[in-house]
This record gives structure tokens, C-alpha cells and sequence, in this order.
């Protein structure tokens, strides 16, 4: 037999169970000179599909002979055996047809000795040379890395067979896309708090997005921010009174703003933040409460003249505010003002001898210079440190609720629960980033008519992935043949 030689090309799409395109000629000397051509070895759901033709019009056979195309998935040391394609020369099939007519009519693949082939084709008949083979059979796991073989066997007029010839008709299966959905992300803003309706600049100088907060409170002073809302409290007060002092034109401004927020519709109000302070004069425990209380007033005084959530505050106790007090003191003309800087920055704020507290900062201020310094600060400085201070309110993307929704539609496609997704995103159908999922859902449950209609849409809007399940799906449609 001449030696021949056997092209493989295999044309696989990059996300699909494309058709693979197989061109076959012999290249071993048992082979005989035929042609294939692959278009599907591909799983789907619990399946496997084969699909080729087999034209063996360039075959040479002798009367007495027959060959047996036996198609094989191998993987390792597994391999199932497909129905075969059995070629007969013209004394051969004559002599098969005889003996089952003595048989009574009955095959030996039909009184079970013999498995049934797919097709049984007489060489001597030029008009009947090509198979179109197409089976399925039940997918297993060790297939996923499978090859599929062709074996060839030839029986001479002795009925004695010589061994099989093999060639690869595809190397690998091609698995299905099992479809699967990122999460969207909700849409969020950084845009410049004045796309909110606020009257002025400066009302606006204490509102400030979200993504701000942590570093605000990392940094959390009262007078270095330009920007804090600062309300007071009369001495030794923890009650807001919002007659003293600009608390009452303050206040209005807190709530004439949170509103605003809350009637765009790109945001709401994401945080309040509150800082509560004291002044340095007084005893420590007394101004650490003092400084929570105060901050606490404020809330209350919000919480019942706002439609803000209380969830929404946070509070923040800064106790003595020594910082701001330095600060004053450094910028200022005062009377020793050395002398004032040099205790702060030496003295610490308590000073405990055997567990019992005999001295602190505020004691030595008191004492310097007979108190002069300390009086000056009292009338100056002091007042401006009884405030509950640092008010920032921070503002955020209003949630998506549709996306929201998507998330957890892709959430039960992603578990292959496609009904539950069904029932989530038919809601949405107006949405064009619904129809891609909407599409796969309806493909999974072999509604393909309204799957085709939701991917069209997306395809048309210029979605890619809405063109790869698309070709799953005619790939579906076209196995559910298979399947009847």
C-alpha cells in the first residue's frame, strides 16, 4: 500500500464550542486514503457531541474485505468505543446478506454478539461514500483533557482482522463557556460638592465627600481646618443653646445643607462628624465628660430638627484642647508669651507622684507670673475652646438599586440557579445591561427564541460577550437535536 500522508487542521473559536474544521488524508501505510472533517467535539451541560463526515470514495477495497471505522474518546488509559462505520466490499456485503438470511433475517448485532454500527456502506456503491456521523454521549470528568481517535481495521475473506490503525481526528475537547458575571460596581462620585445647591462658598467650606472622612479624622484639630463648622458652649455647659454666641446662624446652616443633599439625586448625607472639645481650665475628668456631652447636645439637637439617621453620626472626643491653645498663643502679642509656650511644650498635662496627682500644666500657667498670663488667656483664648467644634458632614453616591439587583441575579447565574436570576432580572429589562444576562438565563433553560431576542439587543448595543454566548446558543439549538 502506498505510503500517504495525514493533514490534521483544527479551527477552534477563541470562547466557543466552535466547529472544529478537520481535513484528513493518510500519512501511515495502514491507513487507507480517506477524508474527514470535524465540526463538533464539544461538551454541553451533561453531554458530549461528536460531529464529522467521513468521505471514503478514494478508498481501495478488495470484493472479499472490510474495514471498520471505529470512532474513539481517549484520555489516558480511558476510551469509549462510538458506533462504527463499516465499508464492505461488493462479495462481502453479498456474503454478509446471506448469512443473514439464514439467520432468519436477524444480524449478530441485532442477537447482541456484535455491537450495532452507525452505518454499513457498500464500496462498490460510488453514490453512497460519504457518513455524516453525529452522536452524543453522556459527558464524565476524565473526558475534559479528551482526544478523539479514528480506528481502522480491516477484515480480509478470512475473516481473520489485522490490527488497528489510529489517527487523531481533534486533540482536545472543547469545553462549554459555563456562563459567569462580575460584579458591577455602583456608580460613585467625587464630584465637587458644589454640583449641590448650596447658596455660597463658605456654606459650603464644611461639607465634604465621603472618601474624605479618614484622613479628616486621622487629622482632626479645630482651628487648623479653616473649613469646620465650629458651634460654642457657654462655660462649663454641656447644653447646646443656639442663642449664644453664632450657633444660632450655624445650626441653619446644618440643616438648610443636609437637605440639600438629600434632595439631589446623585446623593445623601454619608456622615456627620462631630468633635467634641473643652477648654483647658477645670479639672480633667470634668472636661473629658464635658467634651462628650457637648458633642452628644449636638446630635440630639440634629437628630430632632433633621431627617438624618443617628447611624449616620460619629463622635469624637478630643477632651483639653491644648493644641488649639498653643496655636492662639503663638500667633498672638501676649504678655510672656515665652514663658506660656515653654510650660505647654515641657509640662505634662498631669503629674502623679506615688499614684496621687501633684501638679499639671494648668496649675503652672495658673501660677506664672502671679496669674497674669492665665487671666489673658481666660478673657481671650478660653472661650474659643468651649465649643463642641469640628462639624463636617460628608455626602455619598446614592446606592444603585439596580445594580443592587444585577449583582444578585449574576450572583444566582454565577451558582447556575438561571430560574431565581430569571425572576430578578425581568424587572429590568429596560436596562441594557440586563439583556446579556437575561439572554443567558433564557439559553440555560432552552427558552431559545426570547434568549436570541435579549442577546440581539445587547450585540446590537456593541456588547462582545453578547456575541460569544450567542454562538452558544445556535450551538445549543443545534445539539438539542441530538438530544430528541
Amino acid at each position: 500500500m502506498k505510503n500517504k500522508k495525514l493533514y490534521i487542521i483544527h479551527a477552534v473559536s477563541l470562547l466557543l464550542l466552535s466547529s472544529l474544521s478537520v481535513s484528513a488524508q493518510t500519512d501511515q501505510a495502514d491507513l487507507p486514503p480517506f477524508d474527514v472533517n470535524v465540526q463538533q467535539f464539544e461538551q454541553q451541560d451533561n453531554d458530549l457531541f461528536i460531529r464529522f463526515t467521513l468521505d471514503m470514495s478514494a478508498v481501495s477495497l478488495r470484493s472479499k474485505h472490510k474495514q471498520v471505522y471505529t470512532p474513539q474518546v481517549v484520555s489516558g488509559s480511558q476510551t469509549v468505543d462510538l458506533p462504527a462505520i463499516v465499508l464492505q466490499g461488493k462479495s462481502n456485503y453479498k456474503n454478509a446478506q446471506r448469512k443473514l438470511h439464514l439467520q432468519g433475517g436477524k444480524e449478530e448485532h441485532a442477537r447482541g454478539t456484535l455491537p450495532t454500527p452507525y452505518a454499513v456502506i457498500k464500496q462498490f456503491d460510488t453514490t453512497d461514500q460519504v457518513v455524516a456521523y453525529s452522536y452524543r454521549i453522556p459527558y464524565e470528568s476524565w473526558m475534559e483533557h479528551a482526544a478523539l481517535n479514528l480506528s481502522n481495521s480491516s477484515v480480509c475473506r478470512c475473516n481473520s482482522e489485522h490490527a488497528a490503525a489510529v489517527c487523531t481526528l481533534s486533540p482536545a475537547v472543547t469545553l462549554e463557556l459555563v456562563p459567569a458575571f462580575s460584579f458591577l460596581q455602583a456608580s460613585t462620585s467625587n464630584t465637587a460638592v458644589d454640583t449641590l445647591t448650596i447658596e455660597s462658598v463658605d456654606s459650603k467650606s464644611f461639607v465634604s465627600h465621603i472618601s474624605n472622612y479618614q484622613k479628616d479624622i486621622e487629622n482632626l484639630t479645630i482651628n487648623r481646618d479653616k473649613k469646620a463648622l465650629k458651634l460654642y458652649f457657654r462655660l462649663s455647659k454641656d447644653q447646646l443653646d443656639s442663642s449664644y454666641m453664632s450657633n444660632s446662624e450655624l445650626l441653619e446652616q446644618i440643616e438648610i445643607t443636609t437637605q440639600e443633599i438629600e434632595n439631589t439625586n446623585q446623593f445623601n448625607v454619608g456622615k456627620i462628624l462631630i468633635a467634641g472639645f473643652a477648654s483647658v481650665e477645670g479639672g480633667y475628668k470634668l472636661n473629658k465628660q464635658l467634651a462628650h456631652n457637648r458633642a452628644q447636645s449636638i446630635k440630639d439637637y440634629l437628630l430632632q430638627h433633621t431627617r438624618i439617621d443617628s447611624t449616620l453620626f460619629e463622635l469624637y472626643n478630643g477632651d483639653e484642647n491644648w493644641v488649639d491653645l498653643r496655636l492662639m498663643v503663638a500667633n498672638s502679642t501676649m504678655q510672656y508669651r515665652k514663658e506660656v509656650l515653654h510650660i505647654i511644650d515641657t509640662t505634662p498635662v498631669r503629674i502623679y507622684t506615688n499614684s496621687k496627682l501633684t501638679d499639671s500644666r494648668n496649675k503652672r500657667l495658673m501660677d506664672l507670673k502671679g496669674g497674669v498670663p492665665y487671666r489673658y488667656m481666660q478673657q481671650h483664648f478660653f472661650p474659643a475652646l468651649r465649643q463642641a467644634g469640628y462639624i463636617r458632614i460628608y455626602y455619598d453616591a446614592k446606592p444603585d438599586t439596580t445594580v443592587q439587583q444585577l449583582n444578585q441575579a449574576f450572583v444566582a447565574i454565577n451558582a447556575k440557579q438561571y430560574q431565581a436570576a430569571l425572576t430578578l432580572l425581568k424587572d429590568l429589562s429596560g436596562d441594557a445591561r440586563s439583556h446579556v444576562p437575561l439572554g443567558v438565563c433564557y439559553m440555560m433553560l432552552n427558552n431559545y427564541p426570547q434568549a436570541k431576542a435579549y442577546l440581539q439587543q445587547a450585540i446590537d448595543c456593541g456588547d462582545t460577550a453578547a456575541s460569544a454566548y450567542m454562538q452558544q446558543l445556535l450551538h445549543r439549538e443545534s445539539n438539542s437535536q441530538l438530544r430528541d
